[in-house]
């Protein structure tokens, strides 16, 4: 049984570094693009195991080309 339900988001975020912000109407080519795991149900079911806390998840993941690695 567990200690603490979390019920919410599990999503996958995508950070693009980018080297300035663009002017107005411009853009900016990402130096570097990272993929992470995310969601604020995910996030806090990590950081409570790793506090030692029986976490569960209740949530529901899309079915689009990320959510396999969600």
């Amino acid at each position: 049984m567990p200690d603490v339900v979390t019920l919410g988001d599990i999503t996958v975020d995508v950070i693009a570094r980018i080297p300035h912000y663009p002017a107005l109407g411009g853009d900016s080519l990402a130096e570097r693009v990272d993929i992470r795991a995310g969601g604020s149900a995910a996030n806090t079911a990590v950081v409570l195991s790793k506090f030692g806390q029986a976490v569960s998840i209740i949530a529901r993941v899309g079915q689009d080309l990320l959510a396999n690695y969600a």
